[in-house]
């Protein structure tokens, strides 16, 4: 059940807007989680601090490719939770780098 691996103060931050946290609440009833589709998930390292577990990875879905990293909080022997997901969209293989604040490159 995925209530039960989400902390109670849940959320995710984007790239797109860092400063504007998605609350448990909405990312839980978000479309993508009740019907993903196929997903896959590729590239995935998770670094082990003790009460806390690192994790990042690729997480490709139908219509996007992400990049994850999820820090995950020990409940006990084998129980973890999900703290706070930092989810960005990984650029095409064409896309310009981005253009620095003062117009250079």
């Amino acid at each position: 059940n995925l209530d039960r691996l989400v902390s109670a103060d849940f959320e995710q931050r984007n790239a797109a807007s860092p400063a504007v946290p998605v609350p448990r609440d909405e990312w839980m009833s978000a479309n993508e989680l009740k019907a993903p589709g196929q997903a896959l998930v590729t590239e995935l390292a998770v670094h082990d601090r003790g009460e806390l577990a690192i994790a990042s990875f690729r997480l490709k879905l139908k219509d996007r490719d992400l990049f994850i990293v999820d820090v995950w909080r020990r409940k006990g022997a084998e129980a973890f939770e999900l703290l706070t997901r930092y989810a960005s969209p990984i650029a095409g293989s064409g896309a310009a780098p981005p253009v620095a604040p003062t117009g250079k490159r």
